[in-house]
């Protein structure tokens, strides 16, 4: 029994990490509604997402490292939130000033569905203006 509960821990999908492609991308309009970009820089865009630490690598990723703040599970998705943001929310809360600028402070969000029974993970991710989906396979 012991030897099956540590194979279940230090099973790949444990510490495994996100190979994930940007499939679509949307860009939100004056009106509200989100339309295609004339060229959709991003799609085809590959990176890859620590699934513990939230490290981005990749050259054409389109965030920044996030904070994971949920590792996911059976039932649940992946979430992370883009760690410079994060940061300079936290740093504000200790000054006695607050934010005193809002340049740059857009939320970056992730959202990987890794409960879903299939190799292949949908994901969105949104920074200011923007929605990228596609998918992220486990490796």
């Amino acid at each position: 029994m012991r030897l099956f509960l540590c194979l279940i821990l230090i099973s790949p999908l444990t510490f495994a990490d996100f190979n994930c492609e940007v499939k679509d991308m949307k860009m939100l309009n004056d009106d509200g509604s989100l339309t295609t970009p004339p060229n959709p820089w991003r799609v085809g865009d590959v990176f890859v997402v620590d699934k513990l630490s939230g490290d981005v690598t990749g050259e054409n990723a389109p965030m920044l490292d996030m904070t994971v703040l949920y590792v996911g599970d059976g039932a649940n998705a992946w979430k992370g939130i883009s760690t410079p943001v994060l940061n300079r929310v936290l740093d504000s809360a200790n000054s006695p000033l607050g934010v005193t600028s809002s340049i740059g402070n857009s939320l970056d969000l992730m959202w990987i569905s890794i409960f879903v029974e299939s190799p292949n993970k949908p994901f969105i991710y949104h920074d200011d203006t923007s929605v990228f989906t596609g998918i992220c396979t486990v490796f």
